[in-house]
């Protein structure tokens, strides 16, 4: 129900992007929808998680903890970046088709093959789940980011804030599918976060088979509806600045520290919200409802952030999203001394906060260095930010074993995401000056009127 709800509400806001004529373009902002929905699959590891790590320890009897199962998290965000920048260059030079339905393929061969690699040691799983997984995710989630960018160039922040909703819903779907099959009776981790039933145990193998056929079933409608936009999508286009030239100025640089910090402490906490909560909160199925909700909050924070990015500048929506961000972050250690309510209450925050950064980074790197390398530039800022992810599970090594491990690793990341607020704040960018040319106009046509 509450899925349904938010496609409607998302349903909503594609109507108003709907220009003339534009059957096509509500249908590829559907198709584009559902392949990031399928591809949002990756979003749902942190209630994964609980149950690999018990089962690796109890069912494959290896040596394992949840320090250990992060870097599935981890080595599939690196593989992510560089592959978000190759899957700029196959969209531009094979069409979103093609392109999307290679990074699917590659999608639903890692999710299958991990029903298998699970049985064995940790790299095999990480081999399976998270590389080919991070690179076929890399690659349709960049064909699909610039086919809505392409379709919509005047609302593009509300319409890739559409698009992303389907990325972070996956979550709402994927952990259902999961929790749903594996702990269908509701069992409760033991004290020390794990699982230990047999019968929940067995079950976790197959659960990676039935993620796969259910990304299969979104993907391959999906696949058939997705097309390239018209010649120059009803608007000049903008060819700015090449790769090469981008790379020399100062400002790709002060918007890279305005992105990396701020997507490691998002990663951070995207993958230890349910074990931390598990460390005063036993209740199994809240914890899991908790997940599944906070996409909702996150696709209300993509239409919010997009379309005050339209509106304003995206720079502005990005530093007020990171001042949240950081706000948060330093003050989630409290949680437990408020309860479970006050627990989730941050991490729908969060999730909202956070959304900023799918809704507003590519189309404030579009309006700054054109329209197209602009999905490269975001690959090569989300490889910047992989070479950054194996900071969190060494982090978790050195600090999880402390009994303040939490509250240490939560103010560090608080601390990444101020840093990005201040780059943010020190660049003026062009969608400012757009911004500021736009008040002026008004201005002065209200100074006219007599």
């Amino acid at each position: 129900m509450a899925a349904a709800g938010s496609a409607g509400a998302a349903a909503g806001a594609a109507a108003g992007l709907r220009p003339a004529g534009g059957l096509r373009q509500s249908g590829v902002l559907a198709s584009c929808f559902c392949v990031s929905l399928a591809l949002g699959s990756c979003f749902s590891i942190g209630n994964l998680t609980t149950y690999v790590t018990s089962y690796l320890r109890a069912g494959a009897a290896l040596p394992v903890d949840y320090a250990d199962t992060m870097w599935l998290d981890s080595v599939l965000r690196v593989t992510m970046g560089p592959l978000y920048a190759l899957g700029g260059l196959l969209h531009a030079r094979l069409g979103p088709r093609p392109a999307t339905a290679l990074g699917g393929g590659l999608v639903l061969l890692g999710t299958a093959l991990s029903t298998l690699a699970v049985r064995g040691p940790l790299i095999g799983l990480i081999a399976a789940y998270s590389l080919l997984q991070g690179a076929g995710i890399g690659i349709a989630l960049a064909s699909v980011s610039l086919t809505c960018v392409a379709w919509f160039p005047r609302r593009c922040g509300l319409a890739l804030g559409v698009n992303m909703g389907g990325f972070t819903l996956g979550p709402v779907l994927f952990n259902w599918v999961q929790t749903g099959y594996i702990n269908r009776t509701g069992a409760e981790p033991a004290a020390g976060g794990y699982f230990w039933q047999p019968e929940l145990l067995r079950r976790v193998p197959a659960a990676f088979l039935l993620q796969a056929l259910v990304q299969a079933g979104l993907l391959t409608p999906a696949l058939l509806l997705l097309r390239a936009a018209p010649a120059h999508g009803g608007q000049p286009h903008k060819a700015g600045l090449s790769v090469r030239q981008a790379l020399r100025t100062r400002r790709f640089y002060q918007l890279l520290l305005g992105y990396v910090p701020t997507m490691v402490a998002f990663e951070f906490f995207q993958v230890t919200w349910k074990t931390f909560g598990q460390t005063f909160i036993s209740d199994d199925r809240l914890l899991s409802t908790v997940g599944s909700v906070s996409p909702l909050f996150a696709l209300a924070g993509n239409l919010l952030w997009g379309q005050l990015g339209d509106a304003t500048s995206f720079r502005s929506a990005l530093v007020v999203a990171s001042g949240l961000l950081t706000s948060l972050l330093c003050t989630v250690p409290a949680a437990p001394r408020l309860g479970a309510a006050a627990y989730c209450a941050w991490v729908w925050a969060l999730a909202a906060s956070c959304a900023a950064l799918f809704a507003c980074q590519l189309p404030l790197l579009r309006g700054e260095f054109g329209d197209h390398n602009a999905g490269v530039l975001l690959g090569l800022m989300n490889t910047a930010r992989a070479l950054f992810t194996p900071v969190t599970p060494l982090l978790a090594r050195l600090l999880l074993l402390r009994r303040d491990g939490y509250p240490v690793l939560f103010l560090v990341q608080g601390g990444f995401a101020l840093v990005a607020m201040c780059s943010l704040i020190s660049v003026t960018t062009a969608s400012d000056a757009a911004a500021a040319r736009r008040a002026e106009a008004k201005q002065a046509e209200a100074a006219a009127r007599p």
